[in-house]
């Protein structure tokens, strides 16, 4: 269980861990869109525990008498612009890229790169001339192609 983001979660993505040796989610990192315009960052954390263990922790058993404990902890928020606007941006799409780069889109009708360690907002491009929301993202097998889609009829590659 994700720690509360505290606000509805419109969209998510997942980096598998490097160090997920064990077959679980060891090292993965986990992003999320969230209502209030922002993306969290989430990395978990494995350890082997013996007996009982806290809340928001997930369990795998191992070959010996320990369980693995997976626990997720919010470690970077970044903030999408809202224009001025009264009313959050909502982050509609997300997507991650094996290097941790983040790829989002919004109710302003915005694709935007990030750098998914530091939280900041290295590109962004506009996916139509009206702001309709983008509520799609895909990204190609070898990770150079961003596609986006949404409110309006069309499928824009960036």
């Amino acid at each position: 269980t994700l720690p509360s983001a505290g606000n509805a979660i419109l969209s998510i993505a997942w980096v598998a861990g490097q160090n997920s040796n064990d077959g679980g989610m060891g090292g993965s990192v986990l992003f999320a869109g969230v209502a209030d315009g922002t993306i969290r960052r989430y990395d978990c954390n494995t350890s082997r525990v013996l007996g009982t263990i806290s809340t928001g922790s997930v369990l795998s058993s191992s070959k010996d008498s320990t369980s693995i404990s997976y626990r997720w902890n919010s470690t970077l928020r970044m903030t999408v612009e809202n224009r001025g606007l009264q009313e959050a941006t909502k982050v509609w799409a997300l997507a991650a890229l094996s290097d941790g780069t983040v790829v989002s889109g919004d109710s302003l009708g915005h694709v935007q790169i990030w750098d998914g360690m530091s939280g900041t907002m290295t590109q962004t491009f506009d996916h139509n001339e009206s702001g309709a929301d983008v509520l799609c993202l895909a990204v190609s097998d070898d990770e150079n192609k961003i596609f986006a889609g949404g409110i309006d009829p069309r499928v824009q590659c960036i």
